[in-house]
């Protein structure tokens, strides 16, 4: 029979090891002590499992949240640059769209999510 390492078995596999233990534990009367102590560990490791999966869940959602935002910006970005070029006449050195633009509106606009 093998044995459950920390360092070389994950949380799952334990909780299933668990999962079987208590229901081998729980046909044995004289073994209720054992059950209760596999028990309690087991509702452990399936709270914190639990726990990681809506905290992964919660960071998934936000990053969505923010990559869409980031997007609107980017759009909103680029609507300003042709509408503020388009008021210079197309003179990107003109002072008002220099001072709107000091740099390019695409250096200006840096990606804060994905892999650019």
């Amino acid at each position: 029979m093998q044995s459950l390492n920390p360092d070389a078995h994950g949380p799952h596999l334990h909780k299933s090891a668990l999962r079987y233990l208590r229901i081998q534990l729980r046909r044995a009367p004289k073994f209720a002590e054992l059950y209760a102590q596999a028990e309690t560990a087991y509702r452990r490791i399936a709270d914190t499992l639990d726990a990681f999966e809506d905290a992964t869940d919660t960071r998934q959602g936000r990053t969505a949240v923010i990559e869409a935002l980031d997007g609107e910006q980017d759009d909103a970005m680029s609507r300003l640059a042709i509408r503020g070029k388009a008021e210079v006449g197309g003179k990107r050195s003109d002072p008002r769209y220099v001072g709107l633009f000091p740099v390019a509106p695409s250096e200006a606009m840096k990606a804060i999510t994905g892999d650019d």
